[in-house]
């Protein structure tokens, strides 16, 4: 929470005075709603690619289904989570998408936070903003490196989007659209 209101003190201080920049409430609320979207995404994403993944062992013949799904034994709700947790370590036939979701499911609070506070205020920011803004996250959040989202498929989608319509789909604009739907994500409006 220090960090969140020093982020926004320092920003409101040193980067340009804009109509569009907003510090306040309402901007915590929605670095928060951010940060409990990718924390239940976590969990989620754990769930659904254990599921997959039992699936898939269940279909390649090798043997019974070994990950419960969630909710289908409640009554042995230990056993469930043993199985769930027994297989995690074992995952050697995941696809790389999949292996990307994995690697960040235990991501630490500080990391999450820090990815909610880039995903809400960095597609607002005026481009000569953006490296004073980058530097007080540095400042702020030492050592802490963002690990990449896992955007594949909208990247995919949006790629091929613009080539149906004779467009170059150039990184800037793929982060840009990525960035407008994480804003949709936590935010009632947006104003593009």
């Amino acid at each position: 929470a220090r960090k969140l209101v020093q982020t926004y003190k320092l920003c409101s201080e040193q980067l340009s005075s804009q109509d569009h920049y907003d510090y306040g409430m309402r901007a915590v609320m929605a670095v928060l709603r951010a940060a409990g979207n990718l924390k239940r995404g976590v969990s989620a994403a754990t769930i659904e690619i254990q599921k997959r993944y039992a699936r898939r062992r269940k279909h390649a013949g090798k043997g019974r289904l070994q990950v419960e799904e969630r909710g289908s034994n409640a009554g042995n709700a230990g056993n469930a989570n043993n199985a769930n947790n027994a297989n995690t370590s074992n995952l050697s036939n995941l696809n790389e998408e999949e292996a990307a979701e994995l690697a960040a499911i235990d991501l630490p609070e500080d990391v999450l936070m820090l990815r909610a506070i880039n995903d809400v205020n960095l597609p607002k920011f005026l481009d000569q903003d953006v490296p004073l803004y980058m530097g007080i996250l540095s400042d702020l959040f030492p050592g802490v490196q963002i690990p990449e989202g896992n955007y594949a498929r909208i990247k995919a989608a949006l790629t091929a989007a613009a080539k149906r319509r004779n467009l170059q789909p150039l990184p800037a604009f793929l982060d840009k659209a990525i960035q407008l739907m994480e804003m949709i994500r936590v935010r009632h409006g947006v104003m593009s």
